[in-house]
This record gives C-alpha cells, sequence and structure tokens, in this order.
C-alpha cells in the first residue's frame, strides 16, 4: 500500500511541476531542455518555432574561434579592432580603434562581457570581414544540423533576416561542450576587466550554484526579449537548455531555476546496454563459417526518462534473419528498441561481434539440404 502511495505522489509531482512549467511559458517564450548525454529531451515549449537568438549566437563565433586556435596560443596573438567594431551598440568591451588587443583578452570580452565590438573584432580578424564571419558561422550551423539558423553578424545585433530556433541554439551548445570541454571552463568566469573597466558575466544563473550552473550565453534585443542558453552539471548529469522571450533577467532566471530543478527531480538517465554487452546470442548465418553470429552493444546506451517509469522501460532487439556472409565484425545489422509509457521508441544500433567468411565450397551441398529440410 505503502508503495502504492508513494507512486502516486511522484506521479502527482511529475505532472503537477510539468504544468507549471507549460503555465510559465506565456505567449512568445521558447524553451527546450535536454540531457547532454543522451540527447534526451526533457521539456518543450515552441522550440522549432523561429525567435531571434540575440547575443546566444555568439556561441556560433567562439566555436569558430577555438578552431582556429587549433595548434595556436591566444595569448601570443593580437587583432586591432576597426572604427566598426568600436562603434557597436549594446553591450560592449569598450575596446579602442586601432589599439591591439590579445585574442585571449577578446574571447574573455565575448564570454563574459558578451562585447558586441569584441565580437566584430574577432569575427574581422578571422575572416577580413564580419559577412565573411557570418558566412562562417551559418555554415558550421548547418554543419552541426542546424536547420532554421540563419547568421547576418557576428554578435546577434538585431536584423530581422536573423533567425534560430531553441532546438538550434541547443544543438550548437552541445556540440561546443563535446568539442572543447576544456575550453567550455571560460564560460563560468564571472569577472572580466579591461581598460580599467570591470564587468561581471552577463549569465546572472551563474549565480545558482546549486544547481551546478556552469555556463553558456545570455542575450537580448527589444525584439528577442531577454534569453539564456545555459549548461549545468550536477550529479554527474549535465542538462542543457534554452529559455528565451523573458521580460526581465530576473524572469530569466527565475525559468533556467525551474526548469533545471524539474530536469534534476523528475528525470533520471538509465543504461540499457553497455559497451560489448551481447544482447543477441546467436542470430544464424546462412552459407557461413559459422552457423550464428552474435549482436553486441558498440558502446554504453542511455535513455533518460521520468524518474517513476524508470522501471517500466521495455527494451527488445530487432534484426532480419538470416544474415548473409561475409560478415564485419562492427556491422550494424540490428537494432535495440527502448520504449516507455508516453514515450517514442528510441533504437540503438547493434553490431556483428565477429567476422565469419563465407562456408567452404564443399559443405555447401549438405548445408543447403539442412536449410531446405527446417524451411530456411
Amino acid at each position: 500500500m505503502n508503495k502504492i502511495i508513494f507512486v502516486f505522489i511522484m506521479f502527482f509531482a511529475w505532472q503537477g511541476e510539468a504544468k507549471t512549467l507549460k503555465t510559465l511559458c506565456r505567449d512568445g517564450i521558447r524553451a527546450l531542455l535536454v540531457d547532454h548525454q543522451t540527447g534526451g529531451e526533457i521539456f518543450s515549449h515552441e522550440a522549432d518555432t523561429l525567435m531571434f537568438p540575440s547575443s546566444m549566437q555568439k556561441v556560433l563565433l567562439l566555436y569558430l574561434v577555438f578552431e582556429y586556435l587549433q595548434g595556436r596560443d591566444p595569448k601570443t596573438i593580437q587583432f586591432a579592432p576597426s572604427r566598426k567594431a568600436y562603434q557597436q551598440g549594446g553591450s560592449r568591451m569598450f575596446l579602442e580603434v586601432n589599439r591591439p588587443v590579445l585574442l585571449n583578452d577578446l574571447i574573455d570580452g565575448v564570454v563574459v562581457a558578451s562585447g558586441n565590438d569584441a565580437s566584430v573584432c574577432v569575427a574581422e580578424g578571422m575572416y577580413g570581414s564580419e559577412v565573411m564571419a557570418a558566412e562562417a558561422m551559418e555554415g558550421l550551423a548547418k554543419e552541426l544540423g542546424c536547420t532554421h539558423t540563419t547568421v547576418r553578424n557576428a554578435s546577434g545585433m538585431p536584423d530581422m533576416t536573423q533567425m534560430t530556433t531553441a532546438r538550434d541554439l541547443v544543438t550548437v551548445a552541445r556540440a561546443f561542450i563535446a568539442r572543447y570541454p576544456e575550453h567550455f571552463k571560460r564560460f563560468k568566469k564571472k569577472v572580466f576587466t579591461h581598460n580599467r573597466i570591470k564587468q561581471r558575466n552577463r549569465n546572472t544563473a551563474l549565480d545558482l550554484e546549486h544547481l551546478g550552473v556552469d555556463g553558456v550565453k545570455s542575450g537580448h534585443t527589444p525584439a528577442a526579449g531577454y534569453g539564456l542558453l545555459f549548461s549545468a552539471f550536477k550529479d554527474g548529469r549535465r542538462l542543457v537548455g534554452v529559455i528565451n522571450g523573458c521580460k526581465s533577467i530576473a524572469e530569466t532566471k527565475d525559468m533556467v531555476a525551474q526548469m533545471l530543478t524539474y530536469g534534476y527531480n523528475q528525470f533520471v538517465n538509465v543504461c540499457v546496454a553497455h559497451k560489448g554487452d551481447v544482447v543477441v546470442k546467436e542470430v544464424p548465418v546462412y552459407l557461413g563459417s559459422k552457423s550464428s553470429v552474435s549482436l553486441v552493444a558498440p558502446k554504453d546506451y542511455y535513455v533518460t526518462v521520468p524518474r517513476m517509469l524508470a522501471r517500466k522501460i521495455k527494451v527488445q532487439a530487432r534484426y532480419k534473419t538470416p544474415f548473409t556472409v561475409p560478415l564485419r565484425a562492427g556491422s550494424h545489422l540490428g537494432d535495440l528498441e527502448v520504449v516507455w509509457p508516453s514515450r517514442q521508441i528510441v533504437r540503438f544500433p547493434l553490431v556483428v561481434k565477429d567476422d565469419v567468411a563465407p562456408m567452404v565450397f564443399w559443405k555447401r551441398p549438405f548445408a543447403l539440404i539442412r536449410y531446405w529440410w527446417r524451411g530456411l
């Protein structure tokens, strides 16, 4: 009886937090929260609806910066700000025309101060012009799988043709974290000083230390509202999300806190197979040197599920038999299907464990007779 009561309490807590988040997502709000490891969606609201990216777009520029820095030291590279960079409005690093600045400092100017002047300076320094940098940023977005992102400038300054979606921004953030984990640590820096001007990190959600917030990028324009592309690491799990269209910094921070609390409290990651696990022990092989072969998981497979449904996951292997030779170890010939209540099926590839060569010629007639007899 106690167990049944506990399940009901967990169910209503899960539904209640989700309903609260949905209620807070008024018109104009775009939101998405996913688990970084699995990509599993925890919460979404208009995640595929176009919106203005504002300064959150700068993560694309920073991704390109660290590509540019492969094998280079940012403390030995300098860029001289142009008059165009100097004249940028909005948030600034307060650069001076033609006064060279270390790229290392410019990166902090973009990350911490969200400097539009620093963004243009970096873009021109790497690509010769902001237009060329914007083209490279859009190209990178497409390469990462962002199908709804258009880029017209390096900073995210207002442009009616510059658009993205919550899902695209989260895709960029996850790609950045996976590709440059050592550089991602820079997003935690809370204070930056340049030209004797001290600025706090505009990502005020960094104050949510109890929720593990450690990046990524804030943004604001009159058309876009207030927004934040954020990441948090707590209890061995990283969640990545975005909220945009808020009316204030305070509302943005509150939404981030509620989304992360919901994600950590109500969802868990469940391992459905470890690397090397034999999922199917014997699959028949037609005219092979071996009569059967195993299907295994090539890596650890996890799914993100509501905590109360973690024990209701159903797992089954799907494959077509018999397999035909030759077979190479690591070949994808099956899938592990994972399903739980109220969720679509998630599929993971299964691979052949061993090589299997064709059966020697003189054994084939006898094998064909056996197959005929068994109805294969």
